[in-house]
């Protein structure tokens, strides 16, 4: 912060690292979007196969240097080089992040669909204490969604968790109500989403600290200042 500089590079190790390890990877994609936000580009060094190539893309590298491009040379090369080698690199980058995209869409899609479906015309969460309300739509969800809860708009939980375990039956935790989950990194956005477009919306992306496994949250509208959450593990097979 004090140095402001034009250029931050990443060390060698840790662009290999980041290439085989999702938490590595997260570090330096941090690094990368503050770098970013700052006005600092970021150059990745010791690039040296295609999915260090390809890695460095998606975690946001805008200057990519290394012996999978070329070896140092006395002169400079033609500014389209390794035009074919970039090319190759994004659309593959291109193309995970696509099928990626698709899968969560396809999740938000799908349960927009089922709970304004089963709200409508079951009136749950006008009929039925929220906890009942919650226990009668379990059986209905997909098999990658692990836990379910209903929170205020000021990030109360005002039900039960409703948690799946051994990834077959969900149990209940009565415990959790009461607690306050505003502190999420999703939570006002999804909340601000939902008002603005009426409808429900799903989370960026996150590990969640229970399971340690990557996850994502939608969240629906149930009322003016009721909205249900449901947690699902990110994994595309999952």
């Amino acid at each position: 912060l004090s140095i402001k500089p034009d250029f931050v590079k990443v060390d060698m190790q840790l662009v290999k690292k980041s290439a085989q390890n999702q938490d590595y990877k997260k570090l330096v994609a941090v690094i990368s979007n503050f770098c970013t936000e700052m006005g600092i580009s970021v150059i990745f060094e010791g690039v040296e196969t295609l999915n260090e190539l390809e890695n460095a893309m998606e975690s946001g590298g805008s200057l990519i240097q290394g012996f999978f491009l070329s070896k140092p040379a006395a002169e400079f090369q033609a500014i389209d080089a390794h035009q074919k080698l970039i090319q190759l690199g994004l659309n593959n980058v291109i193309y995970r992040a696509r099928h990626s995209n698709q899968h969560i869409v396809k999740i938000e899609h799908n349960m927009n669909r089922y709970l304004s479906l089963v709200i409508e015309r079951e009136q749950l969460f006008r009929k039925t204490n929220l906890d009942e309300a919650l226990h009668r739509i379990l059986n209905f969800l997909p098999p990658q969604c692990f836990r379910v809860f209903i929170c205020d708009g000021y990030g109360i939980q005002r039900a039960s968790n409703y948690t799946r375990m051994q990834g077959v039956d969900f149990r209940i935790h009565p415990e959790h109500r009461g607690k306050n989950w505003g502190w999420r990194p999703y939570f006002f956005n999804n909340l601000v989403r939902m008002h603005e477009w009426k409808r429900g919306v799903i989370s960026h992306e996150y590990v969640d600290v229970e399971t340690r496994r990557r996850t994502l949250t939608f969240s629906y509208p149930i009322s003016d200042d009721l909205f249900i959450f449901l947690d699902f593990f990110a994994e595309v097979n999952g």
